[in-house]
C-alpha cells in the first residue's frame, strides 16, 4: 500500500538522521581526550646577594708606632668643652674614656705630648673608638707640627651611635683634606711638617649632646 510504504521510509530516514547527530556529538574514536593545562611550575626565587665586605685600607701595612692611652689631658678651656678622662698609668695599659659635655664652644677636645714622632711617607692614624651612645658622634684628629707647633685638622668622621664594638677610623696623613690657617680652615691641605709632630689631639664635635667614647688603640701604620 503506497501510505504504509512513505511511512516506513520516512521512519527509516528519521533513524538515520538520529544516528548522525549522536555520532557527531561523539568524539571521534581513536582521538585523546584534550590535555589539561600544565600548571605553572613555581620558580624559585634567587637568593640575595651578599653584603660586599669593604676592602681593609690598612692591608699590607705594619704598625710604625703605637700612641699610649696614658698622659691624655683636656686641650685649653678657651677651645673646649668641659671633658673628664680615665686612663692608664705606667705600667697599666687601659682604654682612654672620655666623657664630653655640652657647652658653648663646638667641640670636645684633649691632646697629648708625642716628643718629636716622625710620620713615613704614606702613613696613616689607625683608630678603635666605641661610641655606646644612642646618638652619633662627629670625630676628628689635628696634630700640631714643626718648631711652631702647627695646627692641622682633618675632616670629620661620624662614630656610628649605639655600638658595643670598636670602630675602625682610618685617616690619611698625607691626603689632601686637612684645614689649617695656611689653608683658611678650609679642609683643603696637607699636613706640614709630618717629619716633626709634636702633639695629637682627639676632637669630639657634639657641641649640644653630653656622653663619653672609649678609645682601645690608637696606631700609625704604613707600608713596610
Amino acid at each position: 500500500m503506497p501510505g504504509l510504504t512513505s511511512l516506513r521510509a520516512a521512519a527509516v530516514i528519521g533513524s538515520i538522521l538520529f544516528l548522525t547527530a549522536c555520532d557527531e556529538e561523539r568524539a571521534p574514536e581513536g582521538q585523546a581526550p584534550a590535555a589539561k593545562p600544565a600548571a605553572a611550575s613555581a620558580v624559585p626565587a634567587a637568593p640575595a646577594p651578599k653584603p660586599v665586605a669593604k676592602a681593609d685600607p690598612t692591608a699590607g701595612m705594619v704598625v710604625v708606632k703605637s700612641i699610649e692611652l696614658r698622659e691624655w689631658v683636656s686641650e685649653a678651656a678657651a677651645y673646649t668643652n668641659s671633658v673628664s678622662l680615665q686612663q692608664g698609668s705606667e705600667g697599666q695599659e687601659k682604654p682612654l674614656i672620655i666623657a664630653f659635655s655640652a657647652g658653648d664652644k663646638d667641640k670636645a677636645a684633649v691632646k697629648k705630648s708625642v716628643g718629636t714622632l716622625a710620620v713615613p711617607a704614606g702613613g696613616v692614624l689607625v683608630l678603635q673608638v666605641t661610641n655606646s651612645n644612642a646618638f652619633a658622634v662627629p670625630f676628628a684628629i689635628a696634630l700640631k707640627t714643626g718648631k711652631g707647633w702647627t695646627y692641622h685638622e682633618s675632616e670629620r668622621l661620624i662614630l656610628a651611635a649605639g655600638g658595643k664594638g670598636a670602630q675602625q677610623l682610618v685617616i690619611d696623613l698625607g691626603g689632601q683634606n686637612f684645614k689649617s690657617e695656611a689653608t683658611q680652615w678650609k679642609n683643603s691641605g696637607a699636613i706640614s711638617g709630618l717629619d716633626q709632630v709634636k702633639e695629637l689631639q682627639l676632637c669630639i664635635y657634639s657641641a649640644k649632646q653630653a656622653g663619653d667614647i672609649v678609645v682601645n688603640a690608637i696606631e700609625i701604620r704604613a707600608k713596610p
